[in-house]
């Protein structure tokens, strides 16, 4: 069963005024420690984004001040991806008669350094662009759907069919599940974890998983698998089995899954487990309005109520390979986002399993 929609007035306007003076103050203006090694793959993931558009959203939206965070890392250091991991469009997800104004206003507005407007129907939401075209520059754009994008029956279809026509390198991933190929050596599972907390047979993704040549595999969801009480929206039961079929699927496939990437609870946290689950787990849900970490749980390493995003990269040190997980926070409002994103952890995970702190003193 679907949560009920929530209310959109829980959005308005005191509340976004209120978020004026959540500010981040770590390390604001320096740039961050560099990276353990060099890096040959690097992309940013986001979820829990797709907030709907206000008076005054271009100066009071969280979503676009994380998503001016993201343009300027990626300027500091260019990515090679971007990854939108569900509830792309609250609170009843997509429907037809706000088609045009939610593309503008939550895809296009916040992440147009990144998309490609050559869409037969780009010309009806291009002027949301306000970065210079010399300035833009469009890598793939991969999403997975929430479960508030499913709250509209015409929702998923839309997101997949009609959101490509303004945006074209806007690619959802084939439900149920999807596989590509980052780099040489490295597979990004796209699935839709709506479908499996409901119900859904997972031998899709049991099968798509096995078929990974690897080594490294990172899964991509809406859902977190790895998660602490308190964190659960739906019914304990639902997420409980959710989590039990991702674990036992994974050790069917006898395959290592060396990062799951998952929204969903509004925040951000880094989760480590042991085989078979998935090794280092990261939740990067913050892109649109942050909630307080709920529960508690020996696998959490970092958690942090503030809007933000998460960056991955893999890099080799001393001839050996790690996937880097950083988190980085920014700025509740747009008018602030001239303050840089602010490094507030980083982990990594080798192909042997091991988790490291890449920021031990923090």
């Amino acid at each position: 069963m679907r949560r009920a929609s929530l209310d959109a007035r829980r959005l308005a306007l005191p509340w976004a005024l209120a978020a004026a003076l959540v500010v981040c103050h770590r390390g604001e203006g320096l740039p961050p420690p560099p990276l353990p090694g060099h890096a040959r793959l690097s992309f940013l993931a986001v979820g829990d984004t797709g907030i709907p558009p206000q008076f005054g959203s271009a100066l009071l939206s969280t979503q676009i001040a994380v998503g001016r965070g993201m343009e300027a890392e990626d300027r500091r250091a260019p990515v090679d991806a971007f990854v939108l991991l569900g509830d792309n469009f609250y609170y009843k997800g997509l429907e037809e008669s706000e088609l045009v104004l939610r593309v503008r206003e939550n895809v296009v507005r916040p992440y147009c350094r990144f998309l490609s407007l050559t869409g037969p129907r780009s010309s009806e939401v291009a002027s949301a662009c306000e970065t210079p075209l010399q300035e833009r520059r469009p890598i793939p754009f991969y999403v997975v759907l929430g479960n508030h994008d499913y709250e509209s029956a015409e929702s998923p279809a839309l997101e997949a069919q009609a959101v490509p026509r303004f945006v074209a390198n806007w690619r959802l991933a084939v439900r149920p599940v999807e596989v590509i190929g980052l780099t040489r050596g490295v597979d990004l599972v796209l699935f839709d974890s709506e479908s499996l907390v409901e119900g859904a047979d997972p031998l899709p993704l049991r099968t798509a998983l096995a078929a990974t040549p690897g080594p490294w595999r990172i899964l991509a969801a809406h859902h977190p698998v790895a998660r602490a009480d308190g964190d659960e929206e739906g019914p304990p039961s639902q997420e409980k089995r959710y989590s039990d079929e991702i674990e036992e699927l994974v050790a069917d496939s006898g395959l290592s899954v060396q990062l799951f990437l998952s929204g969903h609870v509004h925040n951000l946290q880094v989760l480590d487990e042991a085989p078979p689950a998935p090794l280092l787990n990261v939740i990067a849900g913050a892109g649109g309005r942050p909630r307080p970490v709920q529960g508690e749980s020996p696998h959490r390493r970092f958690a942090l109520a503030e809007p933000g995003f998460a960056r991955i990269d893999l890099v080799t040190v001393g001839g050996e390979e790690r996937l880097v997980a950083s988190l980085y926070v920014t700025p509740s409002l747009p008018l602030l986002a001239q303050r840089a994103p602010a490094l507030v952890a980083r982990f990594s995970v080798d192909l042997a399993g091991r988790v490291r702190d890449e920021l031990p003193a923090r």
